[in-house]
């Protein structure tokens, strides 16, 4: 972008000051509507990515290369401020690099977690669009309170459903959207989703079989063994096979050999140390 103006001269100067004026335009129509904003889902997903925060880099890139810095913002405000105010005497839509840099700001506070993000609003897309009937394009902000807590009923993991939610609530500030939704009635479903899932987790570890099983402890051994940790078998397998239910019935336990039963004790080994090899 920034190539092309400098090649280009005054025509696209006029250009990049009549894609400003379009874009202050706007800004002052979305200030306007307020809560009314809507957004598009397939626009909230192509936010919600490392490549978009990428792309606000090297956009912020290509203009500091044009001032030959290698930082816009690596110096105090006033020298920032005479930065843009060049880049403005110069044609570039200095407005559109500022809201960029803010943009990024804001996407940077879940940086590194851009993924799960990404899910978590395409799972709330879907839902608005499939079964709530969104029209296309207007998948956010959640239009009521009810909506979300209809959202919110399909989950059986309240952690899960209480990070979905958060960062649903999170895109609709960072993008100004209406947030008057996320209530406390919604905050009071949340808090009772958690207490059904740890009732159902306790019943189903009533009524289930043992996750450990002996198949799974063979070869949690099998594996050990590999790595040569010697103890970790003996210890692990000692606790199985004698049901040793709690810590302190195993760690007082000794390693030793058969003078011990019949001659002076030798030096004994403490089990839960990890190294040497298994016997076959």
């Amino acid at each position: 972008m920034f190539g092309v103006a400098a090649a280009t001269g005054g025509q696209t100067a006029s250009g990049n000051e009549v894609e400003y004026r379009e874009l202050r335009n706007k800004r002052r129509r979305l200030a306007a509507a307020g809560p009314a904003r809507m957004m598009a889902g397939a626009e909230v997903l192509s936010q919600a990515s490392d490549e978009h925060l990428l792309a606000l880099q090297t956009c912020l890139k290509e203009a500091a290369e044009d001032l030959k810095v290698p930082d816009l913002f690596d110096v105090m405000p006033k020298d920032a401020v005479k930065r843009f105010k060049e880049l403005k005497e110069r044609g570039k839509p200095v407005g559109e690099l500022l809201l960029r840099r803010a943009e990024q700001c804001k996407l940077s506070t879940r940086a590194g977690s851009m993924g799960p993000v990404n899910s978590a609003m395409k799972c709330w897309v879907g839902f608005a669009k499939n079964v709530l009937d969104y029209p296309d394009g207007q998948e956010l902000p959640p239009r009521t309170e009810t909506d979300v807590a209809e959202y919110v009923a399909i989950f059986r993991n309240a952690g899960t459903a209480a990070n979905y939610v958060g960062v649903l609530k999170w895109h609709c500030l960072i993008q100004s959207l209406d947030v008057g939704w996320a209530t406390t009635t919604l905050k009071l479903q949340l808090k009772g989703l958690k207490k059904l899932s740890l009732a159902q987790m306790a019943g189903k570890l009533v009524t289930e079989p043992a996750l450990l099983t002996q198949e799974v402890m063979l070869k949690v051994a099998a594996v050990a063994r590999k790595f040569r940790l010697a103890e970790f078998v003996v210890l692990h397998l000692f606790c199985w096979l004698f049901l040793s239910r709690v810590q302190s019935e195993a760690l007082p336990l000794e390693a030793g050999c058969e003078e011990d039963f019949t001659g002076d004790l030798p030096s004994t080994q403490a089990f839960g140390g990890h190294g040497g090899e298994v016997p076959d």
